[in-house]
C-alpha cells in the first residue's frame, strides 16, 4: 500500500510535533526573531496555534506579526478571526485608509461592515456602485452585454478600462465559459482533484495547457518557428522537405478537428498518429482501447471512469478552460482575484446557479438568513468581491430581493429593479 501525506496532513503533524516537543519551539525562536503571517485570516488554525500557543512560550519568543482582515476570510479552512485569548497577546493596529477603491465603493463597504470606518487615502476616484436585479433572466444569455447596456441606460455610465466579471463559484465560471462537462468530471473526483484543476495544477490540465493548447494557439497565429520549437521532442526531426509537409498537414488537421467540434479522444488520437506531441501515459492508455476494466468500486475504477469522461468531452471545453486559466476571458471567482484590483467590477450573485448552501446572498441582502455562520461567509465573500473595484462597481442579483434593504445599502438612485 502506498503511503503519502498531503499539505493539510503535514500541518497536523507539525502541530503535534510542536505540542509534544518544546525544543522545536526553542530552535525556531532562536533561528527566526521575526515571523510575519500574511493573510492570517485564511491561515490554518493549527499554524496559528503553533505560533501563539507554543512558539510564544519560549524564553526569547520571536516578534509575531499578523497581517490581514477578518472580513476577507473566504477559505473554509482558515482561522477567520483570532480568538479573544490570542488577540489579548497582540497589539491591534487598525488600518482604516483605503487607497484602492473609489469613494462610492468605500461608502458601500462601510455599510457592509461596521467594525471600522474606511476613508479614502489617496487619489481615490469618485466612482460609482449600483445594483441591478435580473431575476427571471435566462443565465445562458450574454449577461455581461445586457448589464453594461442597463447601466448605460439607467445610470448613463460609459465604462472605461477593464471590466472584471466575478462569479460566485467555479461552477458558474465553467457554465459561462462553456467547460461545464470538464468541470463536472473533476468535481466528481473530490476536493483535492477539483482544487488542483481550478488552480491549473492538475497533470492532465497542465499537459493540455502547455503541450497541446500552446501548439494550437501558436499555429493559429502563424508562428511557424515557435510551433516547431514546441513539437521539437517528436521522434522524427523536422528537417527533410517531406517531413515538413507531413508536419504541416498534421497541424492543419489538428486545427480542423478542434474547429469541427471533435472530442478530446479524437484530438489525442490525431496527436498520437501524427507524433506531434507525446501523450501522458493515462491518456495514451485511455485511447488505446486495451485497458482491462478495474473492479467496480475501486479507486482504479473511479480513475478509469474519469479518464473516459475526459475523452468524451468536446475539445472546445479544454480550450475554454485554458483561456480562463490564462486570463484570456474576463471571468473569475472570488478566490481567483484575492488581493487583485480592477478598474471596473461586475459581481454576479446567483444562489440558484451556484447550487450549494454555503452562501445565501438573497438572504444576506434581505437580512433574513437564520444561519449566523452562513451570513458571515456570505458577507465576507460579498465584501471581498466589492472591494476589488477601483472605479465602478456593478452588483447583479439573479434572485429575489428586498428593495427597501437594497436601497438602504446602495442608495435609492443607485438601484434598478
Amino acid at each position: 500500500m502506498e503511503g503519502r501525506i498531503f499539505h493539510d496532513d503535514l500541518l497536523g503533524v507539525a502541530h503535534f510535533m510542536f505540542r509534544d516537543h518544546f525544543m522545536l519551539s526553542k530552535v525556531v525562536a532562536a533561528r527566526f526573531p521575526f515571523i510575519f503571517v500574511d493573510e492570517y485570516q485564511d491561515t490554518d488554525p493549527q499554524v496559528i496555534s503553533i505560533l501563539l500557543d507554543h512558539l510564544i512560550k519560549t524564553d526569547s519568543p520571536p516578534l509575531l506579526g499578523f497581517f490581514g482582515d477578518k472580513m476577507q476570510n473566504i477559505y473554509t479552512g482558515g482561522v477567520g478571526e483570532l480568538s479573544p485569548d490570542h488577540q489579548s497577546m497582540l497589539v491591534q493596529i487598525k488600518k482604516e485608509e483605503n487607497y484602492r477603491c473609489s469613494k462610492a465603493v468605500i461608502n458601500l463597504l462601510n455599510k457592509v461592515r461596521t467594525d471600522i470606518r474606511q476613508e479614502p487615502a489617496g487619489n481615490n476616484l469618485s466612482g460609482g456602485a449600483v445594483y441591478l436585479n435580473f431575476a427571471g433572466i435566462d443565465p445562458a444569455v450574454d449577461l455581461t452585454r445586457m448589464e453594461v447596456q442597463k447601466v448605460r441606460e439607467k445610470f448613463y455610465w460609459e465604462l472605461e478600462g477593464e471590466l472584471k466579471v466575478l462569479f460566485l463559484t467555479h461552477r458558474l465560471i465553467a457554465r459561462k465559459a462553456r467547460y461545464e462537462a470538464l468541470w463536472t468530471a473533476y468535481s466528481e473526483l473530490g476536493g483535492f482533484a477539483s482544487d488542483r484543476f481550478h488552480g491549473g495544477e492538475d497533470p492532465i490540465a497542465i499537459f493540455f495547457l502547455d503541450e497541446v493548447e500552446s501548439v494550437i494557439t501558436s499555429w493559429r497565429q502563424g508562428k511557424v518557428g515557435r510551433t516547431i520549437s514546441l513539437i521539437s521532442d517528436r521522434p522524427q526531426p523536422i528537417a527533410a522537405r517531406l517531413e515538413k509537409v507531413r508536419v504541416k498537414t498534421a497541424l492543419d488537421g489538428l486545427i480542423a478537428l478542434v474547429d469541427g467540434g471533435a472530442t478530446v479522444e479524437a484530438v489525442l488520437k490525431h496527436l498520437k498518429a501524427t507524433e506531434l506531441v507525446p501523450l501522458l501515459d493515462d491518456l495514451e492508455d485511455g485511447i488505446s482501447g486495451k485497458l482491462t476494466p478495474a473492479e467496480a468500486g475501486t479507486p482504479e475504477a473511479q480513475h478509469q471512469a474519469f479518464i473516459a469522461k475526459i475523452l468524451a468531452t468536446p475539445y472546445a471545453e479544454v480550450s475554454n478552460y485554458c483561456a480562463v486559466l490564462q486570463k484570456n476571458l474576463p471571468y473569475s471567482t472570488k478566490h481567483g482575484v484575492k488581493g487583485d484590483q480592477f478598474q471596473n467590477v461586475l459581481v454576479i450573485l446567483d444562489d440558484a446557479g451556484a447550487n450549494w448552501n454555503q452562501y445565501a446572498f438573497d438572504k444576506l441582502l434581505a437580512e433574513t438568513d437564520t444561519s449566523e455562520a452562513r451570513t458571515k461567509r456570505s458577507r465576507n465573500l460579498f465584501y471581498v468581491c466589492c472591494s476589488r473595484a477601483k472605479d465602478k462597481l456593478i452588483v447583479v442579483n439573479m434572485g429575489a430581493t428586498n428593495q427597501t434593504k437594497i436601497e438602504a445599502l446602495f442608495g435609492a438612485t443607485a438601484v434598478a429593479m
